[in-house]
């Protein structure tokens, strides 16, 4: 089996990032099988992410089986900030599972932003983390994610994103402080 790099690995999750951005799930799925058969090394970032991306997959899959065996998994990482999302993503899909009054009135709420200054917001976000210009990212992804409504379909993942650009600018509580915000709001939404 060849080894890849750790750039080649970055640039491939990347662009399964955006397949899943664009709903090309299936493709999504097919990339992953590849970087998984292809890097055995567990402990490292790209692994760790690849994997935050298969829980994604088979959110979007709506695959829930697969998605809580593998929180399971990932709430046991070593990593706090892996164990936060794995436990975000568990309330999350537990709280799909039982739609509540609340939770209906979190759909109805309104942006505040036009669609036009959202994916303005997303796609500078998202050429920013791409091209490592990760205080540009942060700008842009804080602006809509204080902004978007929890109701928006890309609310989960653009903050996913703002965590990202957090822990590769070196902010790594200000990611654990995201987590764990995400995760309070979302338990008491439940």
């Amino acid at each position: 089996m060849p080894k890849f790099s750790s750039a080649h690995n970055q640039e491939l999750l990347n662009g399964i990032a955006k397949l899943l951005a664009y709903k090309n799930y299936k493709l999504a799925l097919q990339g992953l099988e590849s970087f998984f058969q292809n890097n055995a090394e567990t402990n490292t970032k790209e692994y760790l992410y690849a994997r935050v991306l298969l829980l994604d997959a088979y959110l979007y899959n709506e695959r829930f089986d697969k998605a809580i065996n593998l929180c399971q998994e990932l709430s046991n990482s070593k990593h706090q900030t892996t164990q936060i999302l794995a436990q975000y993503y568990l309330a999350e899909i537990f709280s799909e599972a039982k739609p509540t009054a609340q939770k209906s009135s979190l759909n109805s709420t309104k942006s505040s932003l036009t669609p036009a200054q959202a994916t303005q917001l997303i796609n500078t976000g998202y050429e920013a983390i791409t091209k490592k210009y990760y205080k540009k990212a942060i700008q842009a992804l804080k602006i809509f994610c204080k902004a978007a409504s929890p109701a928006t379909k890309h609310y989960l993942l653009k903050h996913k994103w703002l965590i990202k650009a957090y822990q590769e600018n070196g902010q790594i509580n200000q990611a654990i402080a995201l987590c764990q915000q995400l995760l309070i709001n979302d338990v008491g939404n439940c």
